[in-house]
């Protein structure tokens, strides 16, 4: 169906309300859900997450990878994205699914933390939350908060950040997931353990970011890359602790997983752990980490896209 009728003119939304309800209301879901679909596999969209994560949560170093050529880019990918993310939202309020249009606002959350806008995350975060009590799931309204503690940790709020990760955690307790949509049944413990992992990190707290960090690999052994992602933040949590043995250790681990992999997000993730160890390179246990990750990460580091 085109959305265009005979005469070259699109219905206007009065128009399509007008339709046959339960077909629109299912069609608008789709329509929301392969939207939210292609701005995940989009390579702008990926791109967006490649590039503007290293503006958000900037190297040890104080480098960045990429040159500030890349911004205007980077807000180029996000304007597509953001487009589709707008309009997976419309189709979502005209099927009066709360739920999906709960988690497009998280997206778009996401979206602005990418590209360092955390004033804008916590408003989406909170409008977000706002979708996810009217559709009634406690699982997505614990992710709405998280995204919003996520964001007060990006403007390094650590009180309002410790408010939104408590209220988050009591929400999760009392989950009933059989209310849950089952596009979320990603949500788990070990996910919401990551997140806050992130928002200790942010915050520099890296102790917590450790013991979160570490709860968040007790996780579903499917999510290889999502495990990836969690051994680096544990890496890099000890690294920043002055635990350079550890790091190294919990580095070769994401490693192994990461030279297994096809994602640039995770090859991303080991190179960062070796910048940040950088200092430490005294210790023989970094050096032979960091000698691994030069013989084998470019292999991994060839076949990778951007996800």
């Amino acid at each position: 169906m085109s959305g265009v009728t005979s005469a070259g003119r699109r219905p206007s939304a009065r128009a399509i309300s007008f339709g046959v309800r339960p077909f629109c209301r299912n069609s608008a879901t789709r329509s929301a859900s392969s939207l939210l679909n292609v701005v995940s596999r989009e390579p702008h969209a990926r791109n967006i997450r490649r590039v503007s994560r290293s503006r958000s949560d900037p190297p040890a170093s104080g480098d960045r990878d990429e040159p500030e050529t890349v911004v205007p880019p980077v807000r180029h990918w996000h304007g597509l994205a953001q487009r589709y993310l707008t309009q997976a939202l419309a189709y979502s309020r005209h099927a009066d699914d709360h739920a999906l249009a709960a988690e497009v606002l998280a997206a778009q959350a996401h979206q602005a933390l990418y590209l360092a806008r955390p004033d804008e995350a916590v408003d989406l975060a909170r409008a977000a939350q706002a979708a996810a009590v009217r559709h009634g799931s406690a699982t997505l309204l614990t992710e709405c908060l998280v995204m919003e503690a996520h964001g007060h940790a990006a403007r390094n709020d650590a009180h309002a950040c410790g408010a939104a990760l408590a209220r988050a955690e009591q929400t999760f307790d009392r989950a009933a997931r059989e209310d849950d949509p089952a596009w979320l049944a990603y949500f788990d413990e070990a996910y919401l353990a990551a997140r806050m992992a992130q928002c200790f990190r942010d915050l520099g707290e890296a102790s917590h970011a450790a013991r979160y960090a570490r709860r968040s690999l007790d996780m579903d052994s499917r999510y290889v890359r999502g495990r990836a992602f969690n051994l680096s933040l544990l890496a890099t949590a000890y690294a920043a602790q002055d635990e350079p043995v550890q790091a190294s250790v919990v580095g070769r681990q994401a490693l192994d997983l990461t030279v297994r992999l096809t994602s640039a997000r995770s090859v991303r993730y080991v190179r960062d752990l070796v910048r940040v160890l950088r200092p430490r390179a005294d210790v023989a246990a970094v050096r032979d980490f960091t000698a691994e990750v030069r013989e084998r990460l470019p292999a991994a580091a060839g076949h990778a896209v951007s996800r």
